[in-house]
Formats: structure tokens, sequence, C-alpha cells
């Protein structure tokens, strides 16, 4: 570092001189220092100027930088890690979950086929024969379509739908969907109102799957809920997107379970037991097949008065 003192009066330095550190021969001793100039009045600085000093700062710092790094490293590792370990978590117990709902829907028509076929070997009159045999037609099929519904949802994606796109009056198909569905609603005392507000409602899109959205959104919201049913369903126009908004009573999401409701396999936990239930696949479908429409799907509201879902497809008028 280099030395001086200053005389402010003179503008002038008096005295100064540079020092090396890492050359002991260089370090001046107390004992042996001399007076090189006396300073008989004020007006004097001195001052001290080190040329490398970020040199040497940073030589220091040189290890707690290095320290730093690895133990930054060491804590995004160890977070990496307790979040692999929590998402696996959470898969495992959604494949339990399937499982166990998946065992429930095969046994039940599994056992009634067994208990037709017992009460069967022990009849003798021809209208009881029928009577079991229209029995075991009907759960064998179910347990068919069954089959066939875990394997076509589970294996799909939007690349691989086969669409058959046409012009499609989104009002109309709500009404026709909602018809389909009255003996449902009948049955529980509930009520659906409808509020178009949508000014043109054609859509390019495929009737069979969009129905099938339709369909499971509303009978979701029969299902999952503990009152009578009240579901109103809304539509608007934003620009060149017409906008559907399903909204119901039921029991409702927890908001942690948002972002995870529209995957494969994925049931909201309810304890030991789903007092509904199914495979965690509708959902997915639902969302795979408007996003192969062009189209999106989200929850925007979810608590213990109900759940609103909300529906974009583009409008082609």
């Amino acid at each position: 570092f280099e030395y001086v003192i200053y005389d402010c009066f003179n503008d002038s330095i008096v005295f100064g001189s540079k020092v090396n550190v890492e050359q002991p021969d260089n370090i001046v001793k107390s004992e042996d220092v001399t007076p090189q100039k006396k300073l008989n009045r004020d007006g004097h600085y001195f001052g001290v100027y080190f040329p490398e000093k970020k040199g040497y700062i940073m030589d220091q710092m040189g290890i707690w930088m290095f320290s730093s790094f690895i133990i930054l490293l060491v804590v995004l590792f160890f977070a990496y890690s307790i979040m692999a370990i929590l998402k696996q978590k959470r898969l495992s117990e959604i494949k339990t979950d399937f499982i166990n709902n998946m065992t429930h829907e095969l046994k039940t028509p599994i056992s009634t086929i067994s208990i037709s076929t017992r009460a069967l070997l022990n009849v003798s009159d021809m209208e009881s024969v029928k009577k079991y045999a229209r029995i075991i037609k009907t759960e064998n099929e179910r347990l068919q379509n069954q089959v066939e519904r875990v394997l076509d949802i589970a294996t799909l994606s939007p690349n691989t739908l086969n669409l058959d796109k046409k012009h499609i009056y989104i009002h109309k198909l709500l009404e026709e969907v909602t018809e389909s569905l009255e003996l449902r609603l009948a049955e529980v005392n509930g009520k659906l109102y409808f509020n178009f507000e949508a000014q043109s409602d054609i859509t390019y899109s495929d009737k069979l799957h969009l129905t099938n959205v339709f369909t499971n959104l509303i009978d979701n919201a029969i299902k999952y809920c503990k009152q009578s049913p009240e579901i109103k369903i809304h539509t608007s126009q934003l620009n060149n997107k017409i906008i559907i908004l399903i909204e119901d009573n039921g029991i409702g999401i927890d908001k942690k379970h948002y972002s995870m409701i529209f995957e494969k396999f994925f049931r909201v936990p309810s304890g030991d037991k789903h007092d509904v239930k199914g495979f965690g696949l509708g959902l997915f479908y639902v969302k795979s097949v408007l996003e192969a429409l062009d189209g999106s799907i989200g929850l925007i509201k979810s608590d213990y008065t109900g759940s609103t879902f909300k529906i974009e497809l583009q409008h082609h008028g």
C-alpha cells in the first residue's frame, strides 16, 4: 500500500512512501521510526491508498465463496430429493386408491354374476331361468364396459383421439345432454338452470366427445352433492371464444388439490373410502378432449358452497 501526508495550505505532499507487506524487510518497526519532518500547524491529512484492494479482498473471500457455493448445491439437492420423495408418495397413494376402486368396480358385477349363476342352477321354471340369464348378461356387459373404459382412457392422449369435427350449436347440445340426465336429477330432486348469453354459439368440434365432456361434468355435479343438486350453466362470448361456466352446489374441492384434479387416476382423498366410486379418469378425459379440440378447462372456484368449471371453445360463426 501507499501512504502520504498532504499539506492543504500548500496543496502539496509533505511526505509519502510505499510498503509491500509481502516483503517483511520493507515493513517499518516502531522502534526504527525517526522523525522525518516537524509539522507545526494544522491542515495536514494522512492518506492511505491500496492499489490492489479488490484483488486482495477477492483472494481473502475466495474460500468463503467456494464454501457458500458448495452449501447452496447441497441445499438444492436436498430440496430436490424431498420433492421427489413427496411426489413418489403421492403417486403411490394415487396408485393404491385406483387399485382399490378398480377392485370394487370389477368385483361388484363378478359377484352378481356368481350369485345369479348359483341361483340359476337351482331353479326349474323357465321364467326364473330367463330372469337370471338377463342379470348375467347385463352384469357381463357392465363388466366389459368397465374394462374397456379403463383401457381406453388410460391410454388416452390428445394426439390419439379420432375426431369427427363438424359445426355444432353449443346451446342445443347442452339441452340434449341435460335431457338425457333428467331422470338422474329427478331421483335426487335436483334442479338445472340455463343462462345462455352467447350471441353466437357455433363451434367446430366433435359432437360425441363434446357430449361426453358435458355429461361427465354435469354427472359429477350430481354425484358429488350431499343435498339436492342445483346446477347452473352459463354461456357467454369473448372475442373468438365461447365461454361455458358449469356451477354446482356440491361438496367442493380443497385448494391444495386444484392443480392435480385433471391428472390421470387422481381422486381427491377422502380417508379410507370413497362415497362415490370411480377410477379418477373422468376429468383427465375431459381435459384431454378439450385440448384436442383447441379448447381448455379450468377450475375457477371450489369451496364448501360448490365448484365452478370454466370451459373455453373456439367460436366458428
